[in-house]
């Protein structure tokens, strides 16, 4: 049985009265931000990745709002390549020190605790946790919130991931920064991005997303359709009025073919013109694409399986397969 990360290294002390003497020397719940792993993005557009934080061992807050402090914790069970891990909440009753398992939850590395934030709106602290994980060449990690009253925990629904993660809390948002996938053959023109999470409508939903900004018209059009998906109407018309600039270069050339880089700009700017055009740029595109299937093979040039790959029948909606 080992503790888990930040921890130290070890066998777990796992019995009430370890526990108790763990909440004694606790960390302060003030955790922002978590950062694991490199960003995966090429040389051309590499960004910084978010700032490292060392996972906390404990947090304490009022979890049910009795005027008194709980202590939570998250425990370890296993070792490669599968971990169980459970949050505990530490709760003192009639002068007497309790202690509540919440359910347990599978990974392939250790579960790690990153505080108590009102995320929900209640405005009770959650706790906050997440499962970290580490494919052939890209970290990435699960995000869980779980309310706890005495004698029950209750799991937050809405699923929250993302690779090479990072994780700040904004008010009530969660916000997962990271995104990009470490492989050689995603490509170089990946970008890290930021995905703001909120409590709707009784779950954690995907209300907005935006990407480290970049000169580049193709990373524009990409920052238009988003900012559209997302209801950001003005900053969607900016991005595209600038990916349709004559002037602006598609991509750094590094990441385009030399044979395909004019190919890409003018797809690029023809695309961003339609999508400036609400009214009729949809059908429009739909249609020039049916027309000219080199129109396609120009915009889906950028060499990577994690760029998007637009079809005809895409061109009207969102992000096309995984960066949707």
């Amino acid at each position: 049985m080992r503790q888990g990360a930040g921890a130290g290294a070890g066998p777990c002390p796992c019995g009430r009265s370890a526990l108790a003497a763990r909440a004694a020397d606790g960390a302060s719940a003030d955790a922002h931000t978590y950062s694991g792993g490199r960003t995966g993005a090429g040389r051309a557009t590499r960004a910084p990745a978010p700032a490292a934080l060392k996972p906390i061992r404990v947090a304490q807050g009022d979890l049910d709002g009795d005027g008194e402090s709980e202590v939570v914790t998250v425990l370890n069970v296993g070792d490669l390549p599968r971990f169980q891990g459970a949050l505990f909440v530490i709760d003192r009753r009639n002068g007497r020190i309790v202690v509540e398992r919440g359910p347990q939850v599978e990974a392939n590395d250790t579960l790690i605790l990153f505080g108590l934030h009102d995320v929900a709106g209640d405005p009770l602290p959650e706790m906050i946790w997440f499962a970290p994980g580490h494919g052939a060449h890209t970290s990435y990690a699960e995000f869980f919130v779980h309310r706890w009253r005495p004698g029950a925990f209750e799991v937050l629904p809405g699923r929250m991931y993302i690779s090479f993660p990072g994780l700040s809390v904004e008010g009530h948002d969660l916000l997962l920064s990271g995104g990009t996938v470490g492989s050689a053959g995603a490509g170089m023109a990946q970008r890290l991005r930021t995905d703001r999470y909120r409590w709707v409508d009784a779950a954690f939903r995907l209300v907005d997303r935006s990407y480290t900004p970049s000169p580049y018209a193709y990373h524009r059009l990409i920052d238009g359709i988003v900012a559209e998906t997302y209801g950001r109407q003005a900053d969607a018309a900016q991005a595209f009025r600038e990916a349709a600039e004559p002037e602006r270069e598609a991509l750094h050339p590094d990441m385009v073919p030399p044979e395909w880089r004019e190919r890409l700009a003018e797809a690029v700017r023809r695309y961003a013109t339609f999508r400036l055009d609400k009214a009729a740029g949809c059908t429009a595109a739909t249609e020039w694409a049916r027309s000219h299937p080199e129109f396609l093979e120009a915009l889906n040039s950028p060499y990577g399986y994690a760029n998007p790959k637009w079809t005809a029948e895409t061109l009207c909606g969102p992000m096309p397969g995984s960066m949707n």
